[in-house]
């Protein structure tokens, strides 16, 4: 379990007689049929380009600075977007659109992705998130500026999140 693990929890639904399948376009694409070696395949595959991507955000922060992630948003979902093409070139497409297939609510996509995660690395990630509030508070004491503030509020937000997300993982 992992935080990449919830990236793919996500990505497969059934269709009406049960069978998995699989629309990385949306609306705007196919629905595919995938057997377990296919999904297994693609949810390798999308982990390590999300860990890519991290890396590449990550570097470019440290690099170059924040606003050269602006620059690398469209370039990974470019990536991303052909990954998913280069997935289903040998897929079976079935004669269905994303509409007709039964509708998983909100609440379903985060159980999944809650689940995926699991409860200890939530706890963890709130955990992690509280001490970055307390940071920020700290700084904040100390007539930091709106860095300060940014931390505060960005952090606070994931750890409200990141604190739903465990409940959510342990129901």
């Amino acid at each position: 379990m992992g935080i990449f693990d919830g990236q793919t929890a996500i990505l497969f639904r059934e269709d009406a007689s049960g069978q998995r399948v699989y629309a990385p376009f949306g609306l705007w694409g196919g629905v595919y049929r995938v057997s377990n070696a296919d999904v297994l395949r693609i949810q390798r595959h999308v982990k390590i380009f999300w860990l890519a991507a991290l890396v590449i955000v990550v570097g470019l922060h440290i690099t170059l600075g924040w606003r050269y992630n602006l620059l690398a948003l469209p370039i990974l979902l470019c990536g991303y977007f052909g990954m998913a093409g280069w997935h289903v070139r040998h897929l079976p497409r079935l004669p269905l659109s994303v509409r007709e297939l039964p509708s998983v609510s909100r609440a379903e996509l985060e159980r999944r992705y809650s689940h995926a995660i699991g409860a200890p690395l939530l706890a963890m990630l709130t955990v992690s998130s509280v001490a970055f509030v307390a940071i920020g508070i700290w700084l904040l004491t100390k007539g930091a500026g709106a860095q300060a503030w940014f931390v505060v509020i960005f952090f606070g937000l994931c750890a409200i999140s990141l604190f739903r997300q465990w409940r959510r993982a342990r129901s």
